[in-house]
Protein backbone atom coordinates (compact mmCIF):
# COMPACT_ATOMS: atom_id res chain seq x y z
CA UNK A 1 0.00 0.00 0.00
CA UNK A 2 1.31 3.49 -0.85
CA UNK A 3 2.56 5.31 2.22
CA UNK A 4 0.71 8.49 3.16
CA UNK A 5 3.03 11.51 3.18
CA UNK A 6 2.92 12.87 6.75
CA UNK A 7 3.54 16.43 5.52
CA UNK A 8 0.12 16.43 3.87
CA UNK A 9 -1.45 15.93 7.30
CA UNK A 10 0.17 18.82 9.18
CA UNK A 11 -2.10 21.61 7.87
CA UNK A 12 -5.49 19.83 8.23
CA UNK A 13 -4.50 18.57 11.69
CA UNK A 14 -3.53 22.09 12.75
CA UNK A 15 -6.87 23.45 11.49
CA UNK A 16 -8.85 20.72 13.23
CA UNK A 17 -6.94 21.28 16.46
CA UNK A 18 -7.84 24.97 16.34
CA UNK A 19 -11.52 24.15 15.76
CA UNK A 20 -11.57 22.18 19.02
CA UNK A 21 -11.55 25.49 20.87
CA UNK A 22 -14.07 27.43 18.77
CA UNK A 23 -17.83 27.60 19.33
CA UNK A 24 -19.92 24.59 18.38
CA UNK A 25 -22.48 24.94 15.55
CA UNK A 26 -25.72 26.62 16.72
CA UNK A 27 -28.73 24.42 17.48
CA UNK A 28 -30.37 25.56 14.25
CA UNK A 29 -27.58 24.02 12.17
CA UNK A 30 -28.50 20.89 10.23
CA UNK A 31 -28.00 17.52 11.91
CA UNK A 32 -25.57 16.56 9.13
CA UNK A 33 -23.41 19.64 9.75
CA UNK A 34 -23.44 19.05 13.51
CA UNK A 35 -22.38 15.43 13.09
CA UNK A 36 -19.67 16.40 10.61
CA UNK A 37 -18.40 18.79 13.29
CA UNK A 38 -18.37 15.98 15.86
CA UNK A 39 -16.47 13.72 13.43
CA UNK A 40 -13.59 16.21 13.59
CA UNK A 41 -12.35 14.49 16.76
CA UNK A 42 -12.14 11.19 14.89
CA UNK A 43 -10.20 12.66 11.97
CA UNK A 44 -7.87 14.75 14.18
CA UNK A 45 -6.76 11.87 16.38
CA UNK A 46 -6.42 9.54 13.39
CA UNK A 47 -3.98 11.99 11.84
CA UNK A 48 -2.05 12.63 15.08
CA UNK A 49 -1.57 8.93 15.85
CA UNK A 50 -0.62 8.20 12.25
CA UNK A 51 2.15 10.81 12.44
CA UNK A 52 3.32 9.76 15.91
CA UNK A 53 3.45 6.08 14.93
CA UNK A 54 6.08 6.95 12.32
CA UNK A 55 8.36 8.91 14.66
CA UNK A 56 11.74 7.46 15.60
CA UNK A 57 10.51 7.05 19.18
CA UNK A 58 7.83 4.45 18.46
CA UNK A 59 8.40 3.21 14.90
CA UNK A 60 10.22 0.10 16.15
CA UNK A 61 7.78 -0.70 18.95
CA UNK A 62 5.83 -3.94 18.76
CA UNK A 63 2.21 -3.73 17.64
CA UNK A 64 0.79 -4.53 21.08
CA UNK A 65 2.90 -1.73 22.57
CA UNK A 66 1.57 0.74 20.00
CA UNK A 67 -1.98 -0.35 20.78
CA UNK A 68 -1.49 0.37 24.48
CA UNK A 69 0.31 3.67 23.93
CA UNK A 70 -2.40 4.80 21.51
CA UNK A 71 -5.10 4.21 24.13
CA UNK A 72 -3.15 6.04 26.85
CA UNK A 73 -2.32 9.00 24.59
CA UNK A 74 -5.89 9.39 23.27
CA UNK A 75 -7.45 9.24 26.74
CA UNK A 76 -4.98 11.68 28.32
CA UNK A 77 -4.84 14.12 25.40
CA UNK A 78 -8.62 13.83 24.95
CA UNK A 79 -9.19 14.70 28.63
CA UNK A 80 -6.85 17.69 28.36
CA UNK A 81 -8.67 19.07 25.30
CA UNK A 82 -12.06 18.60 26.98
CA UNK A 83 -10.90 20.47 30.10
CA UNK A 84 -9.54 23.32 27.94
CA UNK A 85 -12.84 23.43 26.07
CA UNK A 86 -14.62 24.09 29.38
CA UNK A 87 -12.50 27.22 29.75
CA UNK A 88 -13.67 28.57 26.36
CA UNK A 89 -17.37 27.90 26.91
CA UNK A 90 -17.62 24.44 25.35
CA UNK A 91 -19.10 21.39 27.09
CA UNK A 92 -17.23 18.37 28.44
CA UNK A 93 -18.33 15.46 26.21
CA UNK A 94 -17.51 11.81 26.97
CA UNK A 95 -18.50 10.90 23.41
CA UNK A 96 -15.71 13.17 22.15
CA UNK A 97 -13.15 11.13 24.10
CA UNK A 98 -14.64 7.93 22.66
CA UNK A 99 -14.26 9.40 19.17
CA UNK A 100 -10.68 10.39 20.06
CA UNK A 101 -9.89 6.76 20.91
CA UNK A 102 -11.62 5.39 17.80
CA UNK A 103 -9.79 7.95 15.64
CA UNK A 104 -6.48 7.03 17.26
CA UNK A 105 -6.93 3.38 16.38
CA UNK A 106 -7.91 4.27 12.82
CA UNK A 107 -4.64 6.21 12.51
CA UNK A 108 -2.65 3.34 14.04
CA UNK A 109 -4.28 0.80 11.73
CA UNK A 110 -3.51 2.98 8.70
CA UNK A 111 0.13 3.08 9.77
CA UNK A 112 0.19 -0.71 10.12
CA UNK A 113 -1.19 -1.06 6.59
CA UNK A 114 1.97 0.55 5.31
CA UNK A 115 4.11 -2.23 6.73
CA UNK A 116 5.25 -5.12 4.53
CA UNK A 117 2.63 -7.52 5.78
CA UNK A 118 0.96 -10.42 4.01
CA UNK A 119 -2.20 -9.73 2.00
CA UNK A 120 -4.24 -11.49 4.71
CA UNK A 121 -2.88 -9.24 7.47
CA UNK A 122 -3.43 -6.11 5.38
CA UNK A 123 -7.04 -7.13 4.77
CA UNK A 124 -7.44 -7.65 8.53
CA UNK A 125 -6.13 -4.14 9.22
CA UNK A 126 -8.34 -2.73 6.47
CA UNK A 127 -11.40 -4.43 8.02
CA UNK A 128 -10.52 -2.90 11.39
CA UNK A 129 -10.39 0.57 9.80
CA UNK A 130 -13.83 0.08 8.26
CA UNK A 131 -15.27 -1.17 11.55
CA UNK A 132 -13.83 1.71 13.58
CA UNK A 133 -14.94 4.28 10.99
CA UNK A 134 -18.52 2.96 11.08
CA UNK A 135 -18.49 2.96 14.90
CA UNK A 136 -17.23 6.53 15.07
CA UNK A 137 -19.34 7.85 12.22
CA UNK A 138 -22.62 6.03 12.80
CA UNK A 139 -24.33 9.20 14.06
CA UNK A 140 -23.28 10.96 10.85
CA UNK A 141 -24.73 8.07 8.83
CA UNK A 142 -27.99 8.32 10.79
CA UNK A 143 -28.09 12.10 10.28
CA UNK A 144 -27.61 11.69 6.52
CA UNK A 145 -30.41 9.13 6.43
CA UNK A 146 -32.69 11.42 8.44
CA UNK A 147 -31.95 14.36 6.12
CA UNK A 148 -32.94 12.23 3.11
CA UNK A 149 -36.17 11.25 4.88
CA UNK A 150 -37.01 14.90 5.58
CA UNK A 151 -36.48 15.78 1.91
CA UNK A 152 -38.74 12.92 0.81
CA UNK A 153 -41.50 13.87 3.31
CA UNK A 154 -41.42 17.62 2.48
CA UNK A 155 -43.67 19.68 2.55
CA UNK A 156 -44.58 17.62 5.63
CA UNK A 157 -42.25 18.91 8.35
CA UNK A 158 -43.24 16.41 11.03
CA UNK A 159 -45.82 13.62 11.15
CA UNK A 160 -44.31 11.70 14.10
CA UNK A 161 -44.53 8.31 12.44
CA UNK A 162 -41.13 7.18 13.77
CA UNK A 163 -39.17 7.84 16.93
CA UNK A 164 -36.24 9.45 15.09
CA UNK A 165 -38.44 12.49 14.40
CA UNK A 166 -38.20 13.42 18.08
CA UNK A 167 -34.56 14.32 17.41
CA UNK A 168 -35.80 17.13 15.15
CA UNK A 169 -37.06 18.91 18.26
CA UNK A 170 -35.31 20.69 21.09
CA UNK A 171 -37.25 21.17 24.31
CA UNK A 172 -36.70 23.06 27.54
CA UNK A 173 -38.61 22.53 30.80
CA UNK A 174 -40.72 19.99 28.92
CA UNK A 175 -40.86 16.38 27.83
CA UNK A 176 -41.78 14.92 24.44
CA UNK A 177 -42.79 11.37 23.55
CA UNK A 178 -44.64 9.59 20.76
CA UNK A 179 -48.25 8.71 21.54
CA UNK A 180 -50.55 6.13 19.97
CA UNK A 181 -53.44 7.09 22.22
CA UNK A 182 -54.36 10.37 20.50
CA UNK A 183 -53.55 11.20 16.89
CA UNK A 184 -54.99 13.18 14.01
CA UNK A 185 -53.49 11.11 11.20
CA UNK A 186 -51.29 8.02 10.93
CA UNK A 187 -50.35 5.95 13.98
CA UNK A 188 -48.67 8.50 16.24
CA UNK A 189 -48.72 12.07 17.46
CA UNK A 190 -46.22 13.82 19.73
CA UNK A 191 -47.25 14.21 23.36
CA UNK A 192 -45.85 17.37 24.97
CA UNK A 193 -45.77 18.11 28.70
CA UNK A 194 -44.76 21.68 29.58
CA UNK A 195 -43.55 22.06 33.17
CA UNK A 196 -44.11 25.08 35.46
CA UNK A 197 -41.26 27.42 34.50
CA UNK A 198 -40.74 30.85 32.98
CA UNK A 199 -40.82 29.76 29.33
CA UNK A 200 -41.29 26.00 28.86
CA UNK A 201 -41.07 25.28 25.15
CA UNK A 202 -40.58 22.92 22.24
CA UNK A 203 -38.77 23.96 19.06
CA UNK A 204 -38.52 22.30 15.67
CA UNK A 205 -34.91 23.00 14.66
CA UNK A 206 -34.03 20.24 12.17
CA UNK A 207 -36.18 20.48 9.04
CA UNK A 208 -36.19 21.66 5.42
CA UNK A 209 -35.72 25.43 5.79
CA UNK A 210 -36.86 26.74 2.42
CA UNK A 211 -40.56 27.59 2.75
CA UNK A 212 -40.73 29.86 -0.29
CA UNK A 213 -43.62 29.12 -2.64
CA UNK A 214 -45.95 27.98 0.17
CA UNK A 215 -48.87 29.97 1.58
CA UNK A 216 -49.59 28.37 4.95
CA UNK A 217 -48.09 26.32 7.73
CA UNK A 218 -50.61 23.86 9.18
CA UNK A 219 -50.65 21.76 12.33
CA UNK A 220 -53.10 20.15 14.72
CA UNK A 221 -53.09 20.41 18.52
CA UNK A 222 -55.17 18.31 20.89
CA UNK A 223 -56.04 19.60 24.35
CA UNK A 224 -57.00 16.65 26.62
CA UNK A 225 -58.19 18.85 29.49
CA UNK A 226 -61.53 20.56 29.98
CA UNK A 227 -60.02 24.05 30.08
CA UNK A 228 -58.79 26.34 27.31
CA UNK A 229 -55.15 27.44 27.55
CA UNK A 230 -52.85 29.67 25.49
CA UNK A 231 -49.74 28.70 23.57
CA UNK A 232 -47.43 31.17 21.88
CA UNK A 233 -46.21 30.36 18.37
CA UNK A 234 -42.78 31.75 17.49
CA UNK A 235 -41.11 31.53 14.07
CA UNK A 236 -37.84 33.17 13.04
CA UNK A 237 -35.23 32.95 10.31
CA UNK A 238 -31.45 32.70 10.31
CA UNK A 239 -31.11 36.51 10.22
CA UNK A 240 -33.01 36.85 13.50
CA UNK A 241 -31.31 39.24 15.96
CA UNK A 242 -33.12 37.72 18.98
CA UNK A 243 -35.21 40.84 19.53
CA UNK A 244 -38.96 40.43 20.10
CA UNK A 245 -39.91 42.63 17.12
CA UNK A 246 -37.64 40.72 14.72
CA UNK A 247 -39.67 37.52 14.63
CA UNK A 248 -43.21 36.19 14.27
CA UNK A 249 -45.15 35.79 17.54
CA UNK A 250 -48.78 34.83 17.90
CA UNK A 251 -50.90 33.71 20.84
CA UNK A 252 -52.97 30.60 20.09
CA UNK A 253 -56.10 29.75 22.06
CA UNK A 254 -56.26 25.96 22.51
CA UNK A 255 -59.77 24.78 23.37
CA UNK A 256 -60.53 21.22 24.58
CA UNK A 257 -60.24 18.63 21.81
CA UNK A 258 -58.58 19.16 18.45
CA UNK A 259 -57.63 22.63 17.20
CA UNK A 260 -56.59 22.83 13.56
CA UNK A 261 -54.16 25.67 12.89
CA UNK A 262 -53.61 27.27 9.47
CA UNK A 263 -51.13 30.11 9.73
CA UNK A 264 -50.59 32.27 6.58
CA UNK A 265 -46.89 32.57 5.79
CA UNK A 266 -47.44 36.09 4.46
CA UNK A 267 -48.05 37.19 8.06
CA UNK A 268 -44.88 35.39 9.10
CA UNK A 269 -42.91 37.10 6.32
CA UNK A 270 -44.14 40.56 7.32
CA UNK A 271 -43.73 40.09 11.08
CA UNK A 272 -40.22 41.59 11.62
CA UNK A 273 -40.44 45.34 12.24
CA UNK A 274 -37.63 46.57 9.97
CA UNK A 275 -37.35 43.89 7.30
CA UNK A 276 -38.96 40.91 5.61
CA UNK A 277 -38.45 37.49 7.11
CA UNK A 278 -36.46 35.25 4.77
CA UNK A 279 -38.78 32.32 4.08
CA UNK A 280 -35.97 30.40 2.40
CA UNK A 281 -33.90 30.31 5.61
CA UNK A 282 -36.38 29.59 8.40
CA UNK A 283 -34.45 28.61 11.53
CA UNK A 284 -37.04 27.62 14.13
CA UNK A 285 -40.71 26.85 14.76
CA UNK A 286 -41.51 27.04 18.48
CA UNK A 287 -44.45 26.65 20.82
CA UNK A 288 -44.17 27.86 24.41
CA UNK A 289 -46.08 29.12 27.43
CA UNK A 290 -45.40 32.05 29.74
CA UNK A 291 -45.13 31.11 33.42
CA UNK A 292 -47.62 28.22 33.58
CA UNK A 293 -48.55 27.42 37.18
CA UNK A 294 -49.02 23.72 36.56
CA UNK A 295 -47.91 21.10 34.05
CA UNK A 296 -49.75 21.43 30.75
CA UNK A 297 -50.09 18.49 28.39
CA UNK A 298 -51.10 18.59 24.74
CA UNK A 299 -50.57 16.61 21.54
CA UNK A 300 -49.32 17.91 18.20
CA UNK A 301 -49.70 16.17 14.87
CA UNK A 302 -49.28 16.63 11.13
CA UNK A 303 -47.13 19.75 10.78
CA UNK A 304 -46.92 20.65 7.10
CA UNK A 305 -46.78 23.45 4.51
CA UNK A 306 -49.50 24.01 1.92
CA UNK A 307 -49.98 26.14 -1.20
Amino acid sequence: MTKINKKWLYLPISLLFGLLFTNSPPNQSSQVYQELWETGHLILFAGVIYILSHTVYVVNYKTWQKIGLTFIFCVLFGLITEVIQLLVGRNFEIKDIINDILGGYIGLTLSLLNKKNTLRINWLYFSIIIGLSISGGHQLILALNEHLRMKQDFPVLANFENVTQLKQWHHSHSTITLSKKIKQQGQFSMQVALSPAEYPNISLVHFIRNWQGYKNINFSIYNPSQETFNLILKIYDQEHNYQFDDRFNKTLSIAPGWTLMKQPLQEVENAPKNRKMQLDTIASFSLFMENPQQETTFYIDELYLSK
